[in-house]
């Protein structure tokens, strides 16, 4: 193999089984070899071409292919099976069967001038049907980021990376009500990490229960506080302050993302993503898991 064949990325791209997964250009246009693709395409155009041409010289459709047609129809059929995967590609594998037949039976010129032109069109149907989606370049930043948030954040709440970059992606992608509410998920690991620090038990009930029961523990908290340890009173006022801003992000998002048909357009979604980075840098600061 030369060094002009071997491919950059030899990983598969498991695009028939998974959903969103960024990959480069230049990646996408290695794994799946678009250049062949579309030499393969203008090679069957141009044999699709030149029976039309002989075609007409010869004024007659329904004339017999001479013996020497199968090997130049065969070879093009190779070069495409080369470029169009039969597993990836099984409608243009098919329809290029059927040419083969006829190029290596008894076919006219018409017969198989037909199916040179269905085999052109099941390649760029096939082509057609590979849906991607393009990420614009000023959002390349937030795509498939585990640290969109910090590193401090993921050190301090590693369960909600996943939840982090599936933000970021669906920003990316202009799912912008879908990066609010994974932005809200990772919103749950810090009041999780919250109500633990207080003491509170914390149940899969609706945020306004779970913040009721951690202001009920600062508020005792506090009274023990004064007369035993003030020192303490800093980090109560830590957690009053985190539980003020939960309440304001349940009330703001939280509730309407989770329970009702609202919807965020882009810049919706980027200012309440990079709040609730912010709020989950400064949480980091005094929280984690």
């Amino acid at each position: 193999m030369t060094a002009a064949n071997i491919p950059l990325y030899s990983d598969p791209i498991p695009w028939q089984h998974t959903g969103l997964q960024p990959i480069s250009l230049c990646q996408l246009m290695d794994y799946f070899g678009s250049h062949d693709f579309m030499k393969a395409i203008r090679d069957v155009y141009g044999y699709e071409l030149e029976l039309k041409r002989r075609c007409e010289e010869m004024g007659d459709w329904k004339t017999e292919l001479p013996e020497w047609e199968d090997k130049e129809t065969n070879d093009l059929l190779d070069r495409v099976r080369k470029s169009f995967d039969p597993n990836d590609f099984p409608h243009t594998f098919r329809v290029s069967t059927r040419v083969y037949s006829s190029a290596n039976s008894k076919c006219t010129y018409q017969e198989l001038y037909m199916r040179v032109v269905a085999l052109r069109e099941a390649m760029e149907d096939e082509l057609r049907g590979r849906k991607l989606v393009l990420v614009p370049g000023l959002k390349a930043e937030y795509c498939d980021r585990e640290d969109l948030f910090g590193d401090r954040v993921v050190s301090a709440f590693p369960s909600a990376v996943k939840d982090i970059k599936e933000a970021g992606n669906c920003y990316a992608v202009d799912l912008n009500t879908a990066c609010v509410f994974h932005s809200m998920r990772v919103l749950e690991k810090g009041l999780t990490a919250l109500a633990k620090a207080v003491g509170a038990a914390y149940t899969s009930e609706n945020w306004g229960r779970i913040l009721e029961r951690i202001e009920a523990k600062i508020a005792e908290m506090e009274k023990i506080s004064i007369k035993t340890n003030p020192a303490k009173l800093a980090d109560l006022q830590f957690y009053g302050e985190a539980a003020t801003e939960f309440k304001y992000f349940k009330n703001a998002w939280r509730n309407h993302v989770v329970h009702s048909s609202v919807r965020y357009d882009q810049e919706d979604a980027l200012k309440i993503m990079n709040h609730v980075r912010d709020f989950m840098q400064h949480l980091s600061l005094q929280l984690s898991e």
